[in-house]
């Protein structure tokens, strides 16, 4: 009798965002669906870099979502294939630095919003507004 275990998560290796090259051209060569992860729900999909063989999982956080639906559409089968420049930045989470990576398509740039929210739009447009219907904070509310 073979017992088994329910495999949660995407399967091989991932890819080391500390370890990626800025610049670096890359291509989706999967699907990306929504997989279950240490801290919640994220965004998984299998990315080959430019001469490197080996496709790797990948992380999609929400700024290179929102970028690859503007750039091939709201399916992420569309996503598949097309060239892809990879962004590092270090920063802060938690209070922990660690290295975020962005999946820029061509055309587009990474780029702040009014708000400071870090956001990828077409490459000379500007960045989005502020919703109007968005609540501002009110220091006077923080209770500490």
């Amino acid at each position: 009798m073979s017992i088994y275990q329910k495999l949660t998560g995407a399967q091989g290796p991932w890819i080391k965002n500390s370890e990626i090259k800025d610049g670096t051209r890359a291509k989706l060569v999967s699907e990306t669906e929504p997989k279950e992860g240490k801290y919640g729900m994220r965004d998984v999909s299998k990315i080959r870099l430019e001469n490197d063989s080996e496709p790797k999982n990948v992380n999609i956080n929400k700024p290179s979502i929102n970028a690859l639906v503007g750039a091939f559409g709201e399916d992420s089968k569309n996503w598949v294939n097309k060239y892809l420049t990879l962004k590092t930045m270090r920063m802060s989470v938690a209070g922990r630095m660690v290295t975020a990576l962005y999946l820029i398509p061509e055309g587009y740039e990474l780029t702040e919003d009014a708000g400071g929210y870090l956001v990828i739009v077409k490459s000379g447009q500007p960045a989005p507004e502020l919703d109007p219907n968005e609540p501002e904070i009110n220091v006077e509310d923080i209770p500490f």
